[in-house]
C-alpha cells in the first residue's frame, strides 16, 4: 500500500471510528485495490450502514483470498454480519482450512467461531459447541485474561467510599448505558438515540482512560479523597472534550454506551452529578452463550473462557450491587426480558428516569437510520422481538456443569435489582 493509499486507509478507518461509515466508503471507493484490509473496512462500513448485501461481498473477497491471517478475518466477519446464511460448500471450505491450519496457528480460533455458527445455523448445537470450546481455547492462550486485576480493582472500589462533598460541577448530564457486552446495550441506545433530544456516539474508553490515568497516581480508588472539585472539573472537561468528536448533531444530550463503565459508576457521578445511569441486566444463561460464541477485537479477554465469564459476573454483580446501595435511584435498573416482552411499558419507564418526553420514534428503534457498529448492528435494525430471550436454552446440555453457577448467579441478580 503507497504512501497517499495508507494516509486515505488511516483517513477511512478513522471516520469509520468515528461514526462516518459513508465518509469512509467515499474515501475507500476507487482505493481498494486488492488491499484485504482496506476491504475488510469496506465490509464493516457497510455493516454499520445497515446494508449486510453489500458487507457480505466485501467478506467473501477477503475469505477467498490466500492470506491465511486476512482468510479467517474475512470469514469471522461473515459470521458476525449475523445476517449471512452460509452454504455447505462454505462448511467444507472452512473443514478444509481448519485441518489444513492445524491446532496451533493462531488464526484458527476464528476459524473455530465461525465454524460453529454454520452448526448453529444447521441446529446441530454439539457440534457448535465443540468449535466454540476450540475456538476459544485457542483465543484464550493467545489473549489471557488478568483476573487477579480485575479482582483486585472490584474489591477496591466496593470498599472504597466516595465523598458526595467534593463531585465536581459540571451541570452537563450525559447517559451512560452499562452492564455486560452482548446484554442489550445496543438495543437500549437505539431507543433512547431515536429521541430529538439525545444522539448517540461509541462505546466510549474515556473513563477507562481516567481511571487508568488515576490507578497511576496513587490509585484509583483513593483518588477519590485526595483530590478536590477542581481537579474532578479539569476531568470532566477532559471528558466531554474526547466525546466532542463522536458528536455529529449537537443535541442537548449524548449516551456513551460501553457496558465496562459499570466499573466506574462512582467516577460518572462524581464528575457528572447530573448523568444519567441504565443498567441493563440480561439472563445469565444467554449472557454466557452470546459472549462465547463472539470475538471481540480488543478486551474483554475473559470472555474466552467459562470459567472466566462467570468469575467476572460475580465481580460485576458484586459492583453493581455496592453502587446501587451507594446511589440508589440515581441508577436505572433494565431487565433486557421485560424489555423485549413489554417493550412500551418499559421504554416507558426509561424516557421518565432519563427525564425525556415520549416521543413515538423510541417505540420503534428499529426504524433508524444512524449507523452502528456493534455486533448487534444487524439485530436492531429488526423490530423489538424475544428472539434473544431464551436463545441460550440450546446450549443448555454442553453446559450442565455451568448451570448450578449460572442459576446461582439469576437468582442473585432477580434478588438484587427486580425484587418487588
Amino acid at each position: 500500500m503507497g504512501t497517499l493509499r495508507a494516509r486515505v486507509f488511516d483517513e477511512a478507518r478513522e471516520a469509520l471510528r468515528l461514526g462516518k461509515p459513508q465518509e469512509c466508503i467515499d474515501l475507500l471507493q476507487g482505493q481498494v485495490d486488492g488491499s484485504l484490509a482496506a476491504t475488510i473496512v469496506l465490509g464493516h462500513a457497510h455493516k454499520s450502514l445497515g446494508c449486510p448485501a453489500e458487507a457480505e461481498a466485501a467478506y467473501r473477497a477477503v475469505a477467498g483470498s490466500s492470506d491465511e491471517a486476512e482468510v479467517a478475518i474475512g470469514w469471522w466477519s461473515l459470521a458476525n454480519l449475523k445476517a449471512a446464511q452460509f452454504t455447505s460448500a462454505d462448511a467444507a471450505k472452512l473443514d478444509t482450512l481448519i485441518h489444513k491450519a492445524g491446532p496451533g496457528a493462531p488464526f484458527v480460533g476464528l476459524l473455530h467461531l465461525t465454524r460453529a455458527e454454520i452448526w448453529h445455523q444447521a441446529g446441530v448445537y454439539d457440534q457448535a459447541f465443540f468449535h466454540l470450546r476450540e475456538g476459544n481455547e485457542v483465543l484464550r492462550r493467545l489473549k489471557p485474561f488478568k483476573g487477579d486485576l480485575f479482582h483486585s480493582l472490584v474489591s477496591n472500589l466496593t470498599a472504597a467510599n466516595f465523598p458526595a462533598s467534593q463531585v465536581g460541577s459540571s451541570v452537563e448530564a450525559p447517559i451512560f448505558i452499562v452492564g455486560q457486552p452482548r446484554s442489550g446495550t445496543t438495543l437500549l441506545e437505539s431507543i433512547l438515540a431515536a429521541h430529538s433530544q439525545v444522539e448517540a456516539t461509541d462505546e466510549l474508553t474515556l473513563l477507562g482512560h481516567i481511571a487508568s490515568d488515576l490507578e497511576r497516581d496513587g490509585g484509583y480508588s483513593k483518588s477519590f479523597h485526595l483530590k478536590g472539585s477542581e481537579f474532578w472539573d479539569e476531568q470532566a472537561e477532559r471528558y466531554l472534550n474526547g466525546a466532542r468528536p463522536f458528536r455529529r448533531l449537537n443535541r442537548p444530550f449524548f449516551i456513551d454506551k460501553a457496558p465496562e463503565n459499570f466499573l466506574h459508576i462512582g467516577l460518572i457521578f462524581t464528575l457528572f452529578p447530573n448523568a444519567k445511569v441504565v443498567h441493563v441486566l440480561r439472563d445469565p444463561l444467554d449472557n454466557f452463550v452470546s459472549q462465547y460464541r463472539q470475538y471481540f477485537a480488543e478486551g474483554r479477554e475473559y470472555s474466552y473462557s467459562l470459567d472466566a465469564i462467570n468469575f467476572y459476573w460475580q465481580g460485576y454483580l458484586s459492583l453493581m450491587k455496592h453502587w446501587d446501595a451507594a446511589y440508589g435511584d440515581k441508577i436505572f435498573h433494565v431487565s433486557y426480558e421485560r424489555l423485549v416482552r413489554r417493550p412500551d411499558q418499559t421504554i416507558s419507564e426509561i424516557l421518565d428516569y432519563a427525564a425525556l418526553d415520549q416521543e413515538p420514534a423510541c417505540f420503534s428503534p428499529h426504524q433508524t437510520s444512524r449507523a452502528i457498529n456493534t455486533p448487534s448492528a444487524a439485530q436492531v435494525r429488526e423490530p423489538i422481538n424475544t428472539k434473544g430471550a431464551g436463545s441460550g436454552l440450546c446450549y443448555k446440555q454442553s453446559l450442565i456443569k455451568e448451570l448450578p453457577k449460572i442459576a446461582a448467579l439469576k437468582k442473585f441478580a432477580d434478588d438484587t435489582f427486580f425484587a418487588l
